[in-house]
C-alpha cells in the first residue's frame, strides 16, 4: 500500500476546529486518533512536520510533538528515518480485511448465520425464460466448437447498444465479453500493472478488486472517500505524485458508499488522466441500480474523454449466476485483451451469453418494477436500521444495494464479532480499507435479504452493539 504525503493545509482541513475546553495535545492526539480509525488518514501516510504543521495551523510546535509523542505511544504514529511521522495502526485482536462474500452457498438453513456480508440480489424476473430462451437457440451454436473468444457476436451486440442507450455510441469491436467484472479488473491489471506499478484506488472500495490489484503486482495508492463527493483533485494529486499507471474509480453508486459520480467531475477526472498520460478504469457494476426514480444518470465515464476503460457485469442487474461481464475499450485495446485472455480462458458459456443478449434486448436496465422493490428495500432497512440503533448515522444511499452506516464509536471489528457469536455474519468496516485497516467507524449494511431475515439480522446486530457495553 502505497499513501502520498498529506500536506499541512490538507491536515488542517480534516482536523476541523479546536475543542474548546480540551487541552491542544489532546485534542490534537484526540482527532488524528479518530481521523486514522475512521478510514480518513490512512495507515502509512506520512505526516507533516512539527514545523510545517505549526505555521499552518498556528499551534505551537511543543504541543504538536507532545501530541505526536502521545500518538506513538499509543501505537498510532512511527518515527522513521527519511520518512518522518508515518501513520499506524495498533495490531488488536480483531478481524481485519475479511472479504465480504458469502462462504456458505445461496441457501440458508436454520443452522446458517444471517449473511449481512453479500450484496448480491436474487436473480431479476425474466432471466428464467431468457435462459429458456436460449435453449432453444442454442442447436444453432453447437456445430461450431463453442469457443468463441472475445464473446458471441450477438452479445457483443447487444451490450455495445446498450452503452448507445445510455449516450455512449459503442460497437461491438469496443466489447470484449469476460467471466464477470472482477475477470474483467483482474484482465484490465495485467495489462496495465508491472510489478511495483502504483494504481489509485478509493477507499473504502471492494475488497476483491483491492485483491486482484495487488495479484498483479500493483501497489495500491489510496483516497479516502470522505464525503458524498470524490475530491478528484486528491485522486489526481496522488496519480501524480506516486507515478501511477492507472486510476480505478466507482463512478455509479459506489460501493459501498453509494455515492454518484456527478457530470463534471467525470469530465475533470478524465481529462487530468490524460493530461497526466495515464488510464482511468471505471467499474460500473452497479451503473443500473439508480433507485430514485427522478434522479439524473450522468453518461459513462467513457463518454468524457478518450482513454477511460469501463467495466460491466450482469450480476447487479440480471443474476450473479449467469457470471458474465464485459470491458469496453478502443478497438485496438480490445483486441490487445482478447488475445491476452487466451492463456487463461478460451472463452465463455454459450447459453449464458444467449441468455445475456436476449435480457439486454429485452429489458435494458433494471426496469420499473423492480426498481420499486429495491426501492422498498432500501427504504425498509434504512427504517429497520434507525429504529434499532438509534445512535448511529444511517444515509440513504440513491442507488446501490447497501447503506454505509456510521457508528458513534470506532468499533466496527468488535461488533462484527459480536454478531457473529449471534449468528449474525458482518463485515468490519477494515474489510472495505485499502490497506485492511481502519474505518472502525463504519459497517456496511446490504438491503438484498428478505425482509423478515433483515429485520432478524438488524435486531441481532442491535443487540450486539448493546453488548459492547462502555464501547459504544
Amino acid at each position: 500500500m502505497v499513501e502520498p504525503r498529506i500536506s499541512p493545509d490538507a491536515l488542517c482541513a480534516l482536523l476541523g476546529p479546536a475543542q474548546p475546553g480540551t487541552p491542544a495535545y489532546r485534542w490534537l492526539s484526540e482527532r488524528i486518533t479518530l481521523l486514522v480509525a475512521d478510514g480518513r488518514v490512512l495507515p502509512g501516510a506520512r505526516l507533516p512536520s512539527e514545523r510545517a504543521l505549526s505555521t499552518a495551523s498556528g499551534m505551537s510546535r511543543t504541543t504538536i510533538v507532545r501530541a505526536f509523542s502521545h500518538l506513538m505511544d499509543t501505537g498510532f504514529l512511527d518515527a522513521r528515518r527519511g520518512s518522518g511521522r508515518v501513520v499506524r495502526l495498533p495490531v488488536h485482536d480483531v478481524p481485519r480485511a475479511r472479504e465480504p462474500i458469502p462462504t456458505s452457498g445461496s441457501h440458508r438453513t436454520t443452522d446458517t448465520p444471517l449473511d449481512l456480508t453479500s450484496a448480491a440480489p436474487s436473480a431479476a424476473p425474466g432471466v428464467f425464460e431468457a435462459l429458456r430462451s436460449a435453449l432453444d437457440a442454442l442447436p444453432s451454436y453447437t456445430a461450431g466448437s463453442g469457443y468463441v473468444a472475445g464473446g458471441l457476436p450477438v452479445l457483443r451486440r447487444a451490450i455495445a447498444d446498450d452503452y448507445t442507450r445510455r449516450g455512449l455510441a459503442t460497437d461491438p469491436e469496443n466489447v470484449l465479453v469476460t467471466s464477470g467484472a472482477l475477470d474483467a479488473i483482474s484482465l484490465l491489471a495485467r495489462h496495465l500493472v508491472r510489478p511495483g506499478s502504483r494504481v489509485v484506488v478509493e477507499t473504502p472500495g471492494y475488497p476483491n478488486v483491492f485483491a486482484a490489484l495487488r495479484l498483479a503486482g500493483a501497489r495500491l495508492v489510496g483516497v479516502p472517500v470522505n464525503s458524498p463527493e470524490v475530491d478528484v483533485p486528491a485522486l489526481l494529486d496522488a496519480a501524480r505524485t506516486t507515478g501511477a499507471v492507472a486510476i480505478l474509480v466507482t463512478a455509479d453508486f459506489h460501493n459501498p458508499t453509494g455515492r454518484l459520480l456527478d457530470e463534471s467531475a467525470r469530465t475533470a477526472l478524465v481529462d487530468g488522466a490524460r493530461r497526466l498520460g495515464i488510464r482511468v478504469v471505471a467499474d460500473e457494476t452497479l451503473a443500473e441500480i439508480r433507485l430514485d426514480q427522478d434522479l439524473p444518470m450522468p453518461s459513462p465515464v467513457g463518454g468524457h474523454g478518450s482513454g477511460a476503460m469501463l467495466v460491466g457485469s450482469a450480476a447487479k442487474t440480471y443474476w450473479g449466476g449467469l457470471r458474465l461481464g464485459w470491458i469496453r475499450a478502443s478497438r485496438r485495446t480490445v483486441a490487445d485483451l482478447a488475445r491476452a485472455r487466451l492463456s487463461g480462458s478460451l472463452a465463455d458459456p454459450v447459453l449464458e451469453q444467449l441468455a445475456l443478449a436476449t435480457l439486454l434486448h429485452d429489458q435494458p436496465g433494471i426496469g420499473d418494477e423492480r426498481r420499486a422493490h429495491l426501492r422498498d428495500a432500501r427504504d425498509t432497512a434504512v427504517r429497520f436500521a434507525r429504529e434499532r440503533l438509534p445512535g448511529w448515522d444511517v444515509p440513504v444511499p440513491p442507488g446501490g444495494l447497501s447503506l454505509w452506516c456510521r457508528l458513534p464509536v470506532p468499533a466496527s471489528s468488535e461488533l462484527a464479532l459480536a454478531a457473529g457469536r449471534r449468528g449474525i455474519a458482518l463485515a468490519p468496516g477494515s474489510s472495505f480499507s485499502a490497506t485492511g485497516q481502519g474505518l472502525e467507524h463504519h459497517v456496511r449494511i446490504p438491503f438484498t435479504l428478505q425482509p423478515d431475515d433483515l429485520a432478524h439480522a438488524l435486531d441481532g446486530v442491535a443487540q450486539a452493539f448493546d453488548a459492547l457495553g462502555p464501547a459504544q
